[in-house]
């Protein structure tokens, strides 16, 4: 999980921007060009009361590149290694974004994980929102607006999960938010809508051949703030009917997460997890986490209790050192 920048937001006092991105703000020359870079190294023990596992991974790798060519059209693009989920290394985000000149909108298309779900995290482990929600690697069309802390998204795109024999531009999803920040704090809250929420990559997997009768549509509602030391996050995401369809035919996944930490002296962050799943492969979830932050770097160990739904339970503790640029 790539949680570093709640880290250093919470041990050095600063508040995290996680609103839509309007683009970089206007460069004195161009091209104006920004180089990033993601490194994640971690080891696992895994007992489920049987038997113990262990493993030490690459967990991910990311470079990332922002050119703004001009004052209204801004290149993206983020190649991604991840050891277990992305063996092969893969364009995880390649877009044009077209700025407005004088205006608050913005039109984006391109590779990218699809805008719908808040997924904010402290903790090593990705929250089970995230796992029933996301749906990375579309080329999607997007329709965008930021402006004094309010945003929004509408965007399209042929997802692999289609009705019948269809093969169409059949996927929505629309996002809105507002956001408040001050030197000492910061709120955000944000909703979601997507038509095709049976699209995400992990509800695809049931579908044979990504055919189904109907597509179901989703949403999601959540919220996260920041005040003097500590951090508190919550966000609930579900079908808005059952499957049709598929190997959950008849299931209504949802998932919700909830977390808080706080800064217990400086550069050292406490958090915890309570989350729960219904009609997933996780009932309930819940751990704490334990992060030092040295810029630009922050080692984290954190302890996940995982109640499951069809297998035995398990404890997994995870030691994760991180470093970004």
């Amino acid at each position: 999980m790539k949680n570093l920048k709640h880290i250093a937001a919470l041990a050095l006092g600063l508040a995290a921007s996680t609103g839509f991105p309007a683009g970089a703000p206007a460069a004195e020359t161009y091209p104006d060009i920004t180089l990033s870079g993601l490194v994640e190294i971690e080891t696992a023990v895994v007992d489920n009361g049987d038997e113990i596992q262990d493993d030490i991974s690459l967990a991910t790798v990311e470079l990332g590149l922002a050119a703004r060519m001009n004052p209204w059209l801004q290149a993206d693009l983020i190649m991604l290694y991840e050891e277990d989920d992305t063996p092969d290394p893969t364009v995880d985000r390649g877009t044009l974004t077209f700025l407005l000149p004088q205006t608050p909108f913005r039109l984006t298309a391109g590779r990218m994980t699809v805008p719908f779900g808040l997924f904010s995290s402290l903790m090593v482990s990705d929250p089970p929102t995230l796992e029933l929600g996301e749906t990375k690697r579309q080329t999607v069309l997007e329709a965008g607006y930021a402006e004094q802390g309010f945003s929004g998204s509408f965007s399209v795109y042929r997802g692999d999960v289609q009705r019948n024999e269809d093969k169409r531009i059949n996927s929505l999803a629309a996002t809105a938010s507002y956001s408040y920040e001050t030197e000492t704090s910061f709120m955000h809250i944000a909703a979601g809508w997507t038509n095709n929420l049976s699209d995400s990559d992990t509800l695809q997997e049931s579908f044979e051949d990504g055919r189904c009768t109907e597509l179901t549509g989703g949403a999601t509602v959540g919220f996260e703030a920041e005040f003097d030391k500590w951090l508190i996050n919550a966000e609930y995401l579900g079908a808005l009917e059952r499957l049709a369809d598929g190997e959950s035919a008849g299931t209504r996944p949802e998932a919700f997460n909830l977390e808080a930490g706080r800064t217990v002296k400086e550069n050292l962050v406490a958090g915890a997890r309570y989350a729960w799943g219904n009609d997933l492969w996780i009932e309930r979830q819940y751990g704490a986490v334990i992060s030092y932050y040295f810029e630009p770097a922050a080692i984290s160990a954190e302890i996940m209790r995982n109640d499951l739904e069809n297998s035995d339970d398990e404890t997994v503790f995870t030691l994760q050192l991180a470093a970004e640029f």
